[in-house]
């Protein structure tokens, strides 16, 4: 179930498709004092856990292993209760119930994965901007905005102050909403756009009561964060605002 509540909470940031290239796996790397990171990157949105595993630790290769989002969802769907074991070769990963009675296996991807640090770094600058504020409050917000999203404007407008965030949506045929939320902010960005649906999904894989945005910009990366998830972090690329136009803007690598 450990394993379990791990995939969940990345595969969703991971590409799409089967195109073969590092997007569309989930990396999982060992780094100092028995510390695993496990990460999903598609270019808009990135996420990553964090946990100890002294064991796992030492059998991973330095380099990490890359493995296909296909075999990821056999892995959720195949996965048990009970306590598992995992293993390596060169070309492959097992994993097996503790009985032997069942394994599962696939191919681990040779390619190199994009160097995530970059844009992870700036989140923990001292020059960003912070909104916290209550999370169920937030999505029952962004799902009655949802409603008012069109194919060209799929995004929620948020109006900062110290206090209050005004969520804002207009679509050209059907109207337009407008919500009010109670924040904690500190910053100097008064405005900023992000993906509604990507937002409404990223807040859902967090079990914390309270979340934290770090924005860099309005169109730098946003990182998202609770006190209850301290190894669990998810970035997302705010919507660049032109002319009333929205379009996703990219991760540099």
């Amino acid at each position: 179930d450990f394993l379990g509540d791990i995939l969940e909470k990345i595969t969703y940031c991971i590409n799409d498709g089967n195109n073969m290239d590092a997007m569309s796996c989930l990396y999982m790397k060992p780094i100092e004092n028995g510390n695993i990171e496990v990460c999903g990157l598609n270019g808009h949105q990135f996420a990553m856990e964090k946990f100890n595993n002294e064991d796992l630790s030492r059998y991973l290769p330095s380099e990490g292993i890359l493995i296909q989002k296909q075999y990821i969802n056999d892995i959720k769907k195949w996965l048990v209760d009970d306590e598992i074991e995992i293993n390596f070769s060169d070309k492959r990963m097992f994993i097996r119930t503790l009985d032997s009675r069942e394994m599962i296996s696939f191919p681990k991807t040779v390619l190199e994965y994009p160097d995530y640090s970059t844009f992870l770094s700036k989140i923990y600058e001292k020059e960003v901007n912070t909104l916290i504020f209550d999370k169920e409050e937030a999505i029952d917000a962004l799902n009655r905005i949802i409603i008012f999203n069109t194919g060209n404007e799929r995004c929620t407008y948020f109006k900062l102050s110290e206090k209050e965030a005004i969520l804002t949506a207009q679509g050209q045929e059907i109207g337009s909403a407008s919500e009010s939320i109670d924040v904690e902010y500190k910053g100097t960005i008064e405005n900023i756009a992000f993906p509604t649906k990507n937002l409404i999904d990223v807040l859902n894989h967090f079990s914390s009561k309270k979340i934290e945005l770090i924005m860099t910009g309005i169109e730098g990366p946003c990182g998202i964060r609770g006190a209850e998830d301290m190894q669990y972090i998810v970035i997302i690329m705010p919507m660049k605002i032109v002319d009333n136009i929205y379009y996703s803007e990219q991760m540099d690598d």
